[in-house]
């Protein structure tokens, strides 16, 4: 038996589509980023992430149905900050982060897309910028710029590419609070030192956020003395006291005294308030007081 020779042949067209625009023409498009600067206000000592919900626009120059990609660009695309101190994100609507590397000649892997887009129509790309809470800056305008890219969707057919700037003021802030064992409320506290004796102390916790260098003013109603019942030949009886912040001792006798900080690394301070009965001696029996004021503000 003769062996049978068998001969196949096959033909093959590989097509990769590249999803021009509709009808054959060329897509051609522009970034409209008016106004190219963002701007938003940003509170350091806010409760929650800072966020805005923002977006530019797209315009189909082209003479066909189109839809483009949009990419957003940074170098480097990690740790982005604004004025290299406020961290930042770009984010789509699930959160995912929108900033790339600067681009090889590849695709863009991270984007947003349009809707299809006829001759002379814009559509509109949102995204939302995202500013981390309680970061602890100098009061100043923060910066930074990201460039925007736009392609033909599904191809690496560069279109158009703009700058868009963000930018974060952030104001002089100063917030102060008491603190410690006894405090009820965080503005105001009664030190209730029972039966005076000199030598007696009580001591309250300052808890301060600040962006700035501060100062903290102290003052007393009744000159640094505790004031008690009036005398027969007139004004009070009267128990000096001593107070010390900070391991320093201010000095009321002029009404009031205060001592200059420097903005804190992390903008968080706490400090130790002090008062210590003076002498008791040959006083009137009865109740003996002063009104203390603590003033935390920016450094002039």
């Amino acid at each position: 038996m003769r062996p049978v020779h068998l001969l196949a042949t096959a033909m093959m067209s590989i097509l990769i589509p590249q999803f021009p625009a509709v009808g054959g023409e060329r897509c051609a498009g522009e970034i409209d980023t008016a106004p190219t600067k963002r701007r938003i206000a940003y509170d350091p000592l806010a409760v929650r992430d800072t966020v805005i919900d923002t977006e530019v626009r797209i315009r189909n120059l082209g003479t066909g149905v189109c839809r483009f990609r949009l990419a957003f660009y940074r170098s480097p695309d990690r740790n982005a900050r604004l004025g290299d101190l406020l961290p930042y994100w770009l984010e789509a609507r699930n959160r995912s982060s929108l900033l790339e590397d600067w681009p090889a000649t590849t695709a863009p892997p991270v984007y947003l897309d349009t809707r299809t887009l006829v001759s002379e129509e814009s559509g509109r790309i949102s995204f939302r910028w995202r500013i981390g809470r309680g970061r602890m800056v100098p009061p100043g305008s923060y910066r930074d710029t990201v460039r925007l890219r736009l392609y033909e969707a599904g191809t690496t057919n560069l279109l158009d590419d703009r700058d868009l700037t963000f930018e974060a003021q952030v104001p002089s802030l100063v917030q102060a609070n008491l603190a410690g064992a006894g405090v009820t409320a965080p503005y105001s506290y009664t030190m209730d030192f029972g039966t005076l004796e000199q030598g007696e102390r009580r001591t309250v916790r300052i808890d301060v956020s600040v962006n700035m260098d501060y100062r903290i003013t102290v003052t007393s109603e009744n000159r640094g003395v505790l004031k008690g019942p009036r005398r027969r030949s007139g004004g009070s009886w009267t128990v000096p006291y001593e107070v010390v912040l900070d391991g320093s001792r201010l000095d009321l006798s002029a009404g009031s005294d205060r001592l200059a900080r420097p903005f804190p690394s992390d903008g968080r301070a706490r400090h130790s308030f002090t008062v210590t009965i003076g002498e008791v001696v040959d006083r009137r029996a009865g109740t003996y007081s002063d009104i203390i004021t603590i003033e935390v503000a920016p450094a002039p």
